[in-house]
């Protein structure tokens, strides 16, 4: 989204961090979200289709994609192909708008209105476009070390999460490899980023791991939720925005499924302070449900993005003695309490995956290493 983009590198300047097209290299090839995709979302039979989207367009930006309508950077700077591609979209969401929500939509878009709003910013974000999949080989030859971060998680991939309640891209690590254009042989090493206990926008599809919390409205989810910040972003004018996220005990079985799908190598463990004031820690181990051949009971100890059946298994709980005292001190792993040690020491247990980050804060000094990994890191 340009205006969204646009608007965040002049609050950066205001904090005094001047966004160059040195610092921030955008692909020639990003798909750009358009306002007439998140005018979708003000249609009432469109939002009756709610999977628990943000809402800010995604979704319809990747369907433009596939359609082969999308509108790109490498259009958007161009003064020339954006006209041309604006005016054959403006032209064609006009007619599907009117046809499907007729209720709602009753005049066309104004070409000249939509191109208007949009040229300053197509000469606003020109000098950044470059084309990434080159740039990022180069430095890859030239020996650079490089991060790529995904979003979500794959409980809302398209290909391997609870279809449909899903996101609209790949969110796994071959999403990576095709998002970025890295070949996927260069990836040495790969980190799976996973919360010391689960949350989950929105109050749509299956959600077997929030045992434990079915009043999301208690002193405790609210305990947890408030101390994890956990709540949407704040969207101006959403009616949504700034929601409460539901909170679950740590889901084993899809932290187990995701280090398989992305052959995780290592685990980041976070917000393991957010639980120092709880008494009993609860960590989901398996789902129990019937099995349709026999009719029996029997226990999955990995995730299935079969979501009928998801809707209907009952979590395990394994219960854990809390620490119930502050991390915040800890510079190593070591330090942690005992019993945190203990919780950390189990989910790698589980995982059969090493453990070798834990966060106990917010800030970049709350990452903490092994104090032997440290050593060998640097001796």
């Amino acid at each position: 989204n340009p205006e969204t983009l646009i608007q965040e590198i002049e609050q950066l300047k205001v904090l005094g961090i001047n966004i160059t097209p040195e610092n921030l290299k955008i692909s020639s090839n990003a798909h750009i979200t358009m306002n007439y995709h998140k005018d979708l979302y003000s249609f009432d039979a469109f939002r009756s289709h709610n999977i628990g989207s943000t809402r800010q367009g995604a979704g319809p930006t990747y369907v433009d994609k596939a359609q082969r309508i999308g509108i790109r950077l490498i259009d958007f700077v161009d003064p020339h192909r954006f006209s041309k591609c604006l005016k054959e979209n403006l032209d064609r969401k006009s007619r599907e708008y009117s046809h499907y929500y007729s209720k709602q939509f009753s005049s066309p878009y104004d070409f000249d209105v939509v191109y208007n709003y949009y040229e300053s910013m197509s000469e606003q974000l020109r000098p950044f476009m470059i084309n990434t999949t080159t740039y990022l080989t180069d430095e890859i030859v030239s020996g650079r070390r490089i991060i790529v971060e995904a979003a979500q998680a794959i409980g809302l991939d398209q290909d391997h999460g609870a279809y449909p309640y899903v996101t609209a891209s790949s969110s796994t690590v071959a999403g990576l490899a095709t998002g970025s254009g890295i070949p996927p042989a260069k990836f040495q090493k790969v980190v799976g980023v996973l919360g010391a206990y689960t949350v989950q926008s929105g109050t749509s599809g299956p959600s077997p791991f929030f045992s434990g919390f079915s009043d999301q409205n208690s002193d405790f989810a609210n305990k947890i939720r408030d101390c994890g910040n956990e709540y949407g972003p704040t969207i101006a004018n959403d009616p949504l925005s700034h929601t409460p996220r539901r909170i679950g005990w740590i889901d084993i079985p899809l932290a187990r499924y995701a280090t398989r799908v992305n052959g995780v190598t290592d685990v980041a463990l976070t917000k393991i302070d957010v639980l120092d004031s709880i008494h009993t820690i609860g960590i989901c181990v398996g789902y129990k449900c019937t099995d349709r051949k026999t009719g029996e009971e029997v226990m999955l100890s990995e995730y299935t993005p079969e979501v009928s059946l998801l809707f209907n298994v009952v979590p395990v709980i394994e219960e854990l003695s809390g620490w119930e005292s502050d991390t915040s001190h800890a510079v190593y792993i070591e330090d942690l309490p005992l019993n945190a040690q203990l919780f950390v020491h189990r989910i790698e247990e589980l995982l059969g995956v090493p453990i070798t980050m834990v966060s106990n804060g917010p800030e970049r000094s709350s990452v903490l290493q092994s104090a032997q990994a440290e050593e060998m890191l640097y001796n």
